[in-house]
């Protein structure tokens, strides 16, 4: 049987070798900011969700394995600047889309990758934080699997250290409320629905409170977090 995702730190099992070889090529790039193993968790549910969803593949995978390269062209020391609670500085965060999607071209366009495809990929990292809605169930499921990733077994953790100012509470509270809102499928609402459930037993935690989701998308949005 295979490992649940969210609790391991490896690419799904069975992941085809051409995807495996596209993460590889990306490793340099994920460096900061615990992307890589942020790229694999994402991943894992990415996989989980898409025979449930349907959507390509070819699409979804590859978007997902790469949608945050473009942190590596932005200082560690500015990046808290540009996501979570309390960021105040909403271009930054577009800065690592655009970034990224370029990073992810070379990348691919390296491999020979489907030029339509190719393309498709870099549309979805360009807006991946900063598109409320998703065009394709391929980009829904990676918006999806880059949020559940923060409250799964392994990322929970990391989250809370990458933030530094919210506690387990705190930080479940947050991406509770936002469930609404944020989470685009039926599968991502069930997978974080999940995770949410099993941190509060791991961790001892209260129910959210049962409030509306605050207005606005919120990554990166300082008018929501002031």
């Amino acid at each position: 049987m295979n490992p649940a995702p969210g609790t391991h730190s490896d690419l799904p099992p069975g992941l085809d070798p051409v995807f495996v070889r596209i993460h590889q090529a990306s490793l340099s790039l994920l460096d900061t900011r615990a992307n890589d193993i942020h790229a694999r968790i994402s991943c894992q549910y990415v996989v989980a969700m898409l025979p449930r969803e349907g959507g390509d593949p070819r699409v979804a995978v590859p978007a997902v394995l790469l949608h945050d390269l473009g942190w590596h062209e932005i200082p560690e020391e500015e990046q808290r600047r540009a996501y979570g609670p309390g960021s105040s500085d909403a271009e930054l965060n577009r800065l690592h889309e655009r970034a990224g999607a370029r990073l992810a071209r070379e990348i691919l366009e390296g491999f020979a990758y489907p030029p339509a495809l190719t393309a498709e990929i870099c549309r979805i990292i360009a807006t991946h934080d900063s598109r409320p809605e998703a065009a394709t169930v391929e980009e829904a499921l990676v918006k999806d699997a880059d949020k559940v990733w923060r409250v799964s077994r392994l990322g929970f953790p990391v989250t809370l250290r990458m933030l530094g100012n919210l506690s387990p509470q705190e930080l479940h509270d947050f991406i509770s409320v936002r469930v609404p809102r944020w989470f685009l499928t039926a599968s991502g609402r069930a997978l974080v629905e999940h995770e949410l459930a099993a941190r509060r037993r791991e961790y001892g935690l209260d129910p959210a409170p049962d409030i509306p989701p605050p207005p606005g998308y919120g990554i990166g949005d300082v008018e929501e977090y002031a």
